[in-house]
């Protein structure tokens, strides 16, 4: 998707492989302040990235503790109803 990119697209495709910034050797201040600015922009996306993971991976969990606590419910009232004298 980004690998046509001129502007972002280098720096998205390297966080996403390596999870590192792309470090260049900088020749002329023009090029530096562009690398600085893909320095800063593939730090956002990192921590955007690292930020939506960790909001699945809680989610995911949640739903998961909330089905064992039901199917734990369900049969705990199984039990029970059957159990009961008549």
């Amino acid at each position: 998707m980004f690998h046509n990119s001129n502007i972002f697209g280098p720096s998205f495709i390297h966080i996403l492989y390596t999870e590192c910034f792309k470090i260049e050797k900088n020749n002329s201040g023009a090029k530096r302040l562009r690398d600085e600015g893909y320095k800063l922009v593939s730090t956002l996306v990192f921590v955007v990235l690292t930020v939506v993971v960790v909001v699945v991976v809680v989610v995911v969990v949640v739903v998961l503790v909330v089905l064992v606590l039901t199917v734990v419910v369900v049969v705990v009232v199984v039990v029970v109803v059957v159990t009961m004298p008549i």
